[in-house]
């Protein structure tokens, strides 16, 4: 049985020859080991400050070689494929504060944590902050920040490898 009959056996509760090994959330710590050297995958800050540096179609290709990598080397049958930024798609730049500290355009304080290798917000800004300093149009059109729906695509294999991919509408706490 290969990975792909064997996901969906699972998701369709038969029996497998197996159950289906995956992985949901890993870092560099795994990752790096596994290919043998340092890169834009999975999130870490020098992926953010590759986007902010305008190098968004090095952190995709990074991604998709290194997670295809990942799941041959592993032999996974299954893992998350997160979705990314589009190619024509604006980034903010937020302004640095201090050291490891950003705002961003709504007045959000990120920091960024050693320990997760994460930008996150750590203060909300204040709520007339994007306001006043981005166009009202822009505001107005934003998700409802209420609901969050996912959109599951077309599954897809890499050899005998099954990938899910979902996005999803809405707004969700923003980590980057």
């Amino acid at each position: 049985m290969n990975s792909k009959e064997r996901v969906f056996c699972a998701i369709g509760h038969e029996e497998a020859d197996r159950v289906p090994i995956g992985e949901w959330g890993f870092g560099k710590e795994l990752v790096w080991p596994v290919l043998g050297e340092k890169s834009l995958y999975p999130r870490t800050l020098e992926q953010i400050k590759a986007y902010w540096e305008g190098k968004r179609n090095q952190v995709i290709d990074d991604w998709k070689k290194g997670l295809v990598s990942l799941v041959t080397k592993l032999n996974w049958d299954t893992v998350l494929v997160h979705l990314n930024i589009g190619k024509n798609t604006p980034i903010d730049i937020p302004e640095q504060i201090d050291v490891d500290k950003w705002r961003d355009r709504q007045g959000n304080i990120l920091l960024y944590t050693h320990e997760l290798d994460r930008i996150c917000i750590v203060e909300k800004g204040p709520p007339d902050y994007a306001l006043n300093n981005v166009e009202k149009k822009q505001i107005s059109s934003a998700p409802n920040v209420t609901k969050i729906r996912f959109h599951f695509k077309r599954p897809f294999c890499v050899r005998d490898n099954f990938f899910l991919v979902s996005s999803f509408s809405g707004n969700a706490v923003r980590c980057v």
